[in-house]
């Protein structure tokens, strides 16, 4: 969906029948559209989390910041090792291996929040990930819920990045239309297909189409993966 803000109560409307995790930034729209909607449990993106600290320790310094930062490589890791497990084995994994690495976490951010400077970027950090340690952490306790949302940040990339080129899009219409076809192809991606022949093949089926449920079944998760034997 395209809003011309990012105002809570879009948010608001687009989740009120939502029950469920959902995995965010610490964006503070997100809070106040939680707060409305009790169905809803939030959880953290470790991802956006870990890149306060890279940048602090990248800045040269806060050699103090590497703390985290080898945290996370063991949490990495540890989510690299179990991602092909079954869900009960990837619970059991993130309670014996990776709680004890965000415990440790905790500690260091409960030692240097009364230590740092508040503006430095390493206060920027650890007061940012205070603030959503109990979003942090949901992980651990439900295998379903990744670590981060790198999945969606790599799937809206191309968008992102090529949002100045697409002048032909010009305002909400066409920022509209895009969405749809990011959507879309994206989706297929996801479901395997190659973007290139699954809108071929959608686009010589869809004039077939004459009801809603015959275009449902060319959404791609709908469909086997289009090769160029059967496009």
């Amino acid at each position: 969906q395209y809003h011309e803000t990012r105002q809570a109560l879009f948010l608001n409307e687009f989740l009120k029948n939502f029950k469920g995790n959902i995995l965010t930034d610490g964006y503070p729209a997100y809070d106040q559209v939680f707060k409305l909607l009790p169905d809803i449990i939030p959880a953290g993106c470790n991802a956006h989390n870990r890149r306060y600290f890279l940048d602090a320790y990248d800045e040269g310094k806060h050699k103090v910041a590497e703390e985290p930062i080898l945290i996370y490589r063991e949490l990495y890791k540890i989510e690299s090792e179990i991602k092909d497990l079954s869900p009960e084995e990837r619970l059991k994994s993130r309670q014996e291996l990776s709680r004890p690495l965000m415990e440790r976490f905790f500690a260091y951010l409960k030692e240097k929040e009364s230590r740092v400077t508040p503006k430095s970027l390493l206060g920027k950090a650890v007061h940012y990930a205070l603030n959503q340690w109990p979003k942090l952490v949901v992980f651990l306790d439900d295998p379903s819920i990744p670590i981060d949302n790198n999945v969606i940040e790599n799937a809206i990339r191309p968008f992102v990045v090529g949002r100045k080129n697409w002048m032909i899009f010009g305002g909400p219409r066409g920022a509209n239309a895009s969405c749809f076809i990011y959507s879309l192809i994206e989706t297929a991606k996801l479901n395997g297909h190659d973007p290139y022949l699954y809108l071929n093949y959608l686009f010589q089926k869809l004039p077939q189409a004459r009801t809603d449920d015959d275009i449902r079944l060319l959404l791609p998760f709908n469909l086997s993966p289009v090769t160029r034997g059967n496009s």
